[in-house]
């Protein structure tokens, strides 16, 4: 009887060595990023805001809670700030095309004063436009050479003093309500290997600035004006939004092109994940700005489903 042999052909050993090459650049790509991701399951859906009629929401991109739990939107699809209760029904708008100073072009980032003044950075008209809480105009904050200042984020810290993000030089930047002029950040913002060119929050009991580097992919924390260390680069992508819990010391930082929110600790500890690509609740499509209001509720501008989302803790 005669024994037959099994040959293997040479399509079948490329096909075999192409899955080889696939699997080691696979694992070697999945090494370069830490793979103990997890899902942060310390939040749930509160609410959902998407107003409605003429007034829905279009392409959020920055949320800030005011004093009275007022909820302001920046809607970057029709220039207007759009206002809401917590419950999702909407109050009032402002600033919307023809209303001279207070018209915005291009609103990136918000913050709120100790006296509820609401402060807009606008990336297209190059200066920071502050309102009443009521919508009211009150005044503009702009570089002496307007083509190099590009605002973005920006927080009200100590005493009411602003601190916001030039674009234009990769530096933060300082004034105040009463002297109203733009000065640099003696220390700055920028230095080999960090910038602060995204959204920024901070800690009020130790005085901490946190700020996203889009371009380097993390997180980077200023104490008295000075970079002191930057974290998450293994577990971001596309920071762009970042809210400070301050009662749990945590950091949410908005991966957008990832459609999550990731959660470290003040110190730059991962703990978790959240969110995925879709248009269900527990879903997003590039979120960018985040906020907390004081009872620790988590604000989402989801900016590609033209919401905000409503966060609080289980």
């Amino acid at each position: 009887m005669l024994e037959t042999k099994r040959l293997i052909s040479p399509n079948t050993i490329a096909v075999s060595l192409l899955l080889i090459i696939f699997l080691v650049l696979a694992i070697a790509v999945l090494g370069q990023r830490n793979t103990q991701q997890w899902a942060y399951s310390g939040l749930r859906v509160y609410n959902v805001i998407f107003g409605y009629g003429s007034n829905t929401l279009n392409h959020p991109s920055a949320v800030a809670v005011g004093l009275k739990g007022e909820v302001f939107v920046a809607n970057a699809g029709n220039r207007k700030i759009m206002v809401f209760a917590e419950n999702g029904r909407y109050l009032y708008s402002f600033s919307g095309p023809g209303t001279g100073l207070a018209e915005l072009k291009n609103p990136v980032a918000m913050a709120v004063g100790p006296n509820g003044d609401l402060y807009v950075s606008d990336h297209d008209r190059k200066e920071v436009i502050v309102f009443k809480s009521s919508g009211e105009y009150k005044y503009t904050v702009s570089a002496d050479r307007p083509e190099e200042f590009i605002p973005n984020g920006i927080i009200v810290g100590e005493k009411g003093r602003v601190f916001v993000v030039n674009e234009h030089d990769r530096n933060l930047y300082t004034f105040s309500s009463e002297d109203r002029k733009l000065k640099k950040l003696p220390g700055g913002a920028k230095k080999d290997g960090f910038n602060i060119n995204g959204d920024l929050c901070w800690d009020p009991d130790t005085g901490k600035i946190y700020g996203t580097d889009i371009e380097n992919k993390q997180v980077v924390v200023l104490q008295n004006g000075e970079i002191t260390k930057s974290w998450g680069q293994k577990y971001l992508s596309t920071p762009g939004g970042i809210a400070y819990d301050r009662s749990r010391k945590l950091v949410f930082v908005s991966d957008s092109v990832r459609s999550r929110v990731v959660v470290f600790g003040a110190d730059g500890e991962y703990k978790g994940e959240f969110g995925s690509l879709g248009e269900k609740k527990h879903n997003f499509n590039f979120p960018e700005g985040l906020a907390m209001d004081q009872r620790g509720k988590l604000y989402v501008a989801d900016r590609g489903n033209n919401r905000v989302v409503i966060y609080e803790f289980r």
